[in-house]
């Protein structure tokens, strides 16, 4: 747009305005007017077509992708050891398009329950709680086509469900979940894990989760960051039963704050050992896919053992030159991990036999002295040992694999929970140590049919992907209403298009979502809407 020029300044007392510069016109206000028009007008244009063709938004209204993701929700602080965790809402009033009725308050009250230190919220706070919006996100559209990219396994997707939804005309609704199955492979979910095989007679490989996205797949079975007010707590008219979950021995030298309520173990016994056990007691959901998100969906649904385990710490070696000892099992088989000023090693112990992982990367023993940051994970068969967040040991599958054929001879029938119990302990010896920050975690379980309920993808019926086919599963399993149990087949005849049940046509495929620019939202008042958003919530979605 031309700029009015500016009058030349003369000498002299005259008050005539010089000349408008040749070429250059007075920029009149009925133009200056058009042109502004016209730009508003093309910046409509842009946005509209930035969005049907570039990124477009989305709200998430329900927990079938929780807590990567959140739908509309109620939000609490525990009040017995302060961690702030949400609880799904589920809308009594259903639409027909993405967003749900969302009130200023839930229309009952919830069986709400800490997820860290299982504390049961009072009735009072639990009762038409405030209602929070769900994440509102970001989705590059059209990057599915062949010359741009294709979709990866893990990828967060949005897509036309080819899912019947009640009051909608067939796909039309959009969906967001992850997407876990590719064309031409076919797939099962077996004790929570994915497993894939290219043809009828491969074996079965299970998918090993990447980095980005097993981060966000991790849940919180404790953090000892936000330790609870009491050791011990015994309720049965609230069914709150907990005690602290991290024991020893007396004597043996370590001190887990019992008395002090303090958020660091210190260990100090230069001649002599102790291990510390990890033991939920009489509460049962420690080791089990329990997600306090799905209050919704009451005490009573099931819930599956798990053994998918991430331990983290700091640790501070502060005299004496004896051991740190990380021990994880998972269905029989034990890894321990060993941490000494010399290096560091990780040994395996199965069927009576003892082998050592040989390490990816040197560690240099200066770096032993000072506070460190440790990762021990045993995730889809795979152990990984991270030391100030590098990787210095990790199994192979040569070297630690699942015994499939065990695994799907005891889907299915009680004997599934003979295997022993999970197990993580620290042990150290000859050392006086500080430990802090520690935090135990659990992976995402998906979860099987009941019964005689066969579900699509299951060991009993596995799904074979043909062209243009992909699997798709919510990362809250026990809630989501994902490719599991879709039965309705995919019927385009004027679009030569027809897919079988629980698949995902490539077509339907819109984008992957990447970013949470609009996190559920702050009330500035309680009467108020969530309209203020959570900026440090904001994130990239793995």
């Amino acid at each position: 747009m031309d700029e009015q020029a500016k009058p030349e300044q003369t000498s002299g007392h005259s008050s005539a305005k010089a000349p408008a510069p040749h070429g250059v016109e007075p920029l009149s206000t009925g133009k200056g007017v058009k042109e502004t028009i016209e730009s508003i007008l093309i910046a409509f244009i842009l946005a509209f077509v930035f969005r049907a063709f570039v990124v477009e938004a989305f709200v998430i209204p329900t927990g079938s992708m929780a807590t990567t993701l959140l739908g509309a929700h109620m939000r609490f602080t525990c009040k017995e050891c302060g961690y702030t965790f949400d609880l799904g809402y589920s809308s009594e009033k259903q639409t027909s398009g993405d967003e749900v009725d969302i009130p200023e308050r839930a229309g009952r009250s919830y069986h709400a329950v800490c997820p860290n230190c299982k504390y049961v919220v009072s009735a009072e706070e639990s009762t038409k709680p405030l209602v929070r919006y769900g994440d509102r996100i970001l989705v590059l559209k059209y990057l599915y086509i062949p010359w741009i990219s294709s979709p990866n396994r893990w990828d967060v997707v949005v897509f036309k469900t080819p899912a019947d939804v009640q009051g909608t005309a067939p796909y039309t609704t959009n969906y967001i979940k992850r997407l876990v199955g590719l064309p031409g492979e076919t797939l099962m979910l077996l004790d929570g894990d994915l497993y894939v095989r290219h043809d009828e007679s491969g074996p079965w490989e299970i998918q090993t989760k990447p980095r980005y996205a097993q981060d966000s797949m991790w849940r919180p079975i404790y953090d000892n960051d936000y330790r609870p007010l009491h050791n011990s707590r015994e309720d049965e008219l609230r069914n709150d039963h907990w005690r602290f979950p991290w024991v020893h021995a007396a004597g043996d030298g370590w001190d887990t704050g019992d008395k002090t309520l303090a958020r660091e173990f210190a260990f100090d016994n230069l001649k002599g050992s102790g291990t510390l056990r990890f033991d939920g007691g009489s509460d049962r959901r420690h080791f089990t896919d329990w997600l306090a998100y799905d209050a919704t969906l009451g005490e009573n649904y099931t819930v599956y053992s798990i053994s998918d385990l991430k331990l983290s710490f700091f640790y501070e070696r502060q005299a004496g030159d004896g051991p740190l000892r990380l021990r994880m099992t998972k269905h029989g088989q034990e890894f321990i991990a060993e941490i000494t000023p010399e290096g560091a090693r990780l040994l395996h112990r199965a069927n009576g036999r003892e082998t050592e992982i040989p390490a990816l990367a040197a560690i240099k023993p200066s770096s032993l002295t000072a506070p460190i940051r440790v990762d021990f994970s045993n995730v889809d068969y795979q152990v990984t040992l991270r030391l100030n967040d590098e990787v210095i040991f990790r199994t192979t599958a040569e070297q630690y694999q699942p015994n499939v054929t065990d695994l799907m001879q005891r889907y299915g029938r009680s004997s599934r929970n003979s295997y022993p119990k999970a197990a993580v302990e620290i042990a150290a010896g000859n050392q006086k140590a500080m430990l802090s920050h520690i935090s135990l975690s659990r992976d995402v379980y998906y979860t099987p049919g009941e019964g005689s309920t066969a579900i699509n993808a299951d060991p009993g019926q596995p799904m074979v992907l043909g062209k243009g086919e992909y699997f798709v599963l919510g990362d809250n399993s026990a809630a989501s209403a994902d490719a599991r149990s879709w039965y309705r087949s995919v019927e385009l005849p004027h679009e030569d298009l027809y897919v079988g049940p629980g698949r995902v046509p490539e077509r339907f495929l819109l984008g992957r979502a990447f970013f949470v620019y609009w996190p559920a939202g702050y009330r500035p008042m309680k009467s108020a809407p969530s309209v203020v958003p959570n900026f440090g919530d904001m994130r990239m979605i793995r």
